[in-house]
Protein backbone atom coordinates (compact mmCIF):
# COMPACT_ATOMS: atom_id res chain seq x y z
CA UNK A 1 0.00 0.00 0.00
CA UNK A 2 1.40 3.46 -0.85
CA UNK A 3 2.32 5.94 1.86
CA UNK A 4 -0.12 8.86 1.57
CA UNK A 5 0.33 12.38 2.87
CA UNK A 6 -2.17 15.22 2.54
CA UNK A 7 -0.98 18.76 2.02
CA UNK A 8 -2.63 22.05 1.21
CA UNK A 9 -2.70 23.60 -2.24
CA UNK A 10 -3.07 27.36 -2.51
CA UNK A 11 -3.66 28.89 -5.96
CA UNK A 12 -2.64 32.51 -6.46
CA UNK A 13 -3.70 34.24 -9.68
CA UNK A 14 -1.34 37.15 -10.22
CA UNK A 15 -0.57 38.30 -13.76
CA UNK A 16 1.61 41.14 -12.45
CA UNK A 17 4.23 38.69 -11.17
CA UNK A 18 4.45 37.07 -14.60
CA UNK A 19 5.07 40.46 -16.21
CA UNK A 20 8.27 40.91 -14.20
CA UNK A 21 11.57 40.12 -15.89
CA UNK A 22 12.99 38.29 -12.84
CA UNK A 23 9.90 36.09 -12.58
CA UNK A 24 10.03 35.31 -16.32
CA UNK A 25 13.70 34.34 -15.92
CA UNK A 26 12.68 31.88 -13.21
CA UNK A 27 10.20 30.24 -15.62
CA UNK A 28 13.04 29.09 -17.87
CA UNK A 29 15.33 27.70 -15.15
CA UNK A 30 15.92 23.93 -15.00
CA UNK A 31 14.00 22.15 -12.27
CA UNK A 32 11.20 24.71 -11.94
CA UNK A 33 7.81 22.99 -11.91
CA UNK A 34 5.88 24.83 -14.61
CA UNK A 35 3.77 24.28 -17.70
CA UNK A 36 5.62 27.16 -19.38
CA UNK A 37 6.88 26.34 -22.88
CA UNK A 38 7.86 29.88 -23.88
CA UNK A 39 11.54 30.59 -24.41
CA UNK A 40 10.87 34.20 -23.44
CA UNK A 41 7.93 35.73 -21.62
CA UNK A 42 4.89 33.68 -20.65
CA UNK A 43 1.43 32.69 -21.79
CA UNK A 44 -1.82 31.65 -20.12
CA UNK A 45 -0.40 28.14 -19.54
CA UNK A 46 2.79 29.25 -17.74
CA UNK A 47 1.56 28.24 -14.27
CA UNK A 48 4.28 27.62 -11.66
CA UNK A 49 4.11 25.15 -8.78
CA UNK A 50 6.32 25.59 -5.72
CA UNK A 51 6.58 23.64 -2.49
CA UNK A 52 6.39 25.87 0.58
CA UNK A 53 7.13 24.22 3.91
CA UNK A 54 6.45 25.35 7.48
CA UNK A 55 9.50 27.63 7.48
CA UNK A 56 8.04 29.46 4.44
CA UNK A 57 11.46 30.23 3.00
CA UNK A 58 12.80 26.71 2.70
CA UNK A 59 11.95 24.02 0.25
CA UNK A 60 12.78 22.91 -3.28
CA UNK A 61 12.51 25.62 -5.94
CA UNK A 62 10.93 28.21 -3.67
CA UNK A 63 14.13 29.91 -2.65
CA UNK A 64 16.60 28.41 -5.10
CA UNK A 65 19.23 30.72 -6.59
CA UNK A 66 17.05 31.35 -9.63
CA UNK A 67 13.76 30.69 -7.87
CA UNK A 68 10.88 32.87 -6.76
CA UNK A 69 12.05 36.49 -6.29
CA UNK A 70 12.45 37.39 -2.63
CA UNK A 71 9.75 40.09 -2.49
CA UNK A 72 7.25 37.63 -4.00
CA UNK A 73 8.32 35.02 -1.43
CA UNK A 74 7.46 37.52 1.30
CA UNK A 75 4.09 38.27 -0.30
CA UNK A 76 3.29 34.55 -0.52
CA UNK A 77 4.29 34.14 3.13
CA UNK A 78 1.97 37.00 4.09
CA UNK A 79 -0.92 35.44 2.13
CA UNK A 80 -0.39 32.07 3.80
CA UNK A 81 -0.20 33.60 7.27
CA UNK A 82 -3.44 35.48 6.62
CA UNK A 83 -5.39 32.60 5.06
CA UNK A 84 -4.20 29.61 7.09
CA UNK A 85 -4.22 29.10 10.85
CA UNK A 86 -1.79 26.22 10.45
CA UNK A 87 0.33 25.60 7.35
CA UNK A 88 2.25 22.34 7.56
CA UNK A 89 3.52 22.66 4.03
CA UNK A 90 2.01 22.45 0.62
CA UNK A 91 1.93 23.49 -2.98
CA UNK A 92 1.53 27.10 -4.03
CA UNK A 93 0.16 27.21 -7.57
CA UNK A 94 0.92 30.54 -9.23
CA UNK A 95 -1.16 31.32 -12.31
CA UNK A 96 -1.08 34.23 -14.78
CA UNK A 97 -4.83 34.03 -15.28
CA UNK A 98 -6.87 36.77 -13.63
Amino acid sequence: MPDLQKFACLRINNKEWFEREDFQKMLTQPGVATWNTCEEGYDEFSDVFVWVDTNMMEGSDYNAENGVPEDIQLEIKSIIEKEYIYWEGGIVWISPVE
